[in-house]
């Protein structure tokens, strides 16, 4: 038994345009995939962040 138990970080996805400002996404999740529905986004690159606690990945996403 723990008594100081740590909580476990919840994993987070989050997207960023260029200037940092956090915008919505627009992604369906099939069979296990992510996929990123362009047709409803504004056509630019994105920064797309997801952490899984301590590791954090970081992926540049282009919408033309």
């Amino acid at each position: 038994m723990y008594l100081f138990r740590r909580k476990q970080p919840t994993p987070a996805i989050q997207m960023h345009r260029n200037d940092g400002t956090s915008t919505p996404m627009s992604i369906t999740f099939k069979n296990g995939e992510m996929h990123i529905n362009p047709d409803r986004m504004d056509k630019g690159t994105y920064e797309l962040t997801i952490s899984h606690g301590i590791k954090v990945e970081k992926r540049c996403i282009t919408i033309a």
